[in-house]
């Protein structure tokens, strides 16, 4: 189970390396910031996650790359440090595997969800299966939306209200804390599952990977990096 950060009461000090860096790039500009700093919050000193956001309504992925690329060219970043994108597949197909290629030459990784970061939000407390023809997401064993996998957008996600319906029930819902963070670990092993049969250098973006997400790729290393930087 993930810990977040040491309690204050705790009267035994506890010591921590020098602080990991993980810069990441996201393409929207309320959801993403929220969820990223959700988790800065809760692992406190032990990590520290460097959220650039959109400031200037330009979201696409180009302009995430780019200022990913400005950002990491002001800041003078340790070997151990990276940098992730999160971007979204939906409306940016066609571009997409440039960019993807471009951020892998300037030694950047990408955490892609097809076709939105609801995606990845989903498997927290629900779940996905998905058939040659549907996206079919789940609140335990019910099932709560089945969407045409060719029709699966951001907005068709928001009209059938999947978040909502699956976290419907949590005390404090509005808290992102409330409703994510001690289900991290499982949305990692069912985004997993969802992407077995793909390769790791598979971003993707074809709409035959619709309701797949690579964003617990970045959990997963943010994990990585707290195990190594604490210890009693």
């Amino acid at each position: 189970m993930l810990r977040r950060k040491p309690n204050k009461s705790y009267k035994r000090k506890i010591e921590f390396k020098t602080t990991s860096l993980i810069v990441i790039a996201v393409e929207g500009q309320k959801t993403e910031p929220r969820y990223f700093g959700m988790l800065q919050e809760e692992f406190g000193s032990r990590i520290k996650l460097q959220i650039v956001v959109d400031d200037e309504h330009k979201s696409s992925p180009q302009y995430v790359l780019e200022r990913l690329l400005q950002f990491k060219e002001k800041q003078e970043l340790k070997d151990d440090d990276v940098c992730w994108m999160v971007i979204d597949v939906d409306g940016n197909s066609k571009e997409l595997p440039k960019i993807i290629k471009d951020a892998k030459s300037n030694g950047c990784k990408v955490a892609l969800s097809n076709p939105c970061f609801e995606i990845w939000l989903s498997l927290h407390r629900g779940d996905i299966k998905t058939t040659d023809d549907f996206v079919i997401f789940y609140k335990g064993k019910q099932e709560i939306a089945k969407i045409d996998r060719a029709k699966l957008t951001a907005r068709t996600i928001r009209e059938a209200d999947i978040l909502n319906k699956i976290n419907h029930g949590v005390a404090s819902a509005t808290l992102y804390k409330n409703i994510y963070f001690d289900h991290i670990e499982g949305a990692i092993k069912k985004s997993k599952k969802l992407i077995a049969g793909d390769k790791a250098d598979n971003f993707l973006c074809e709409k035959k990977h619709a309701g797949k997400t690579r964003v617990g790729e970045l959990l997963e290393e943010i994990i990585k990096k707290l195990s190594k930087s604490s210890h009693p």
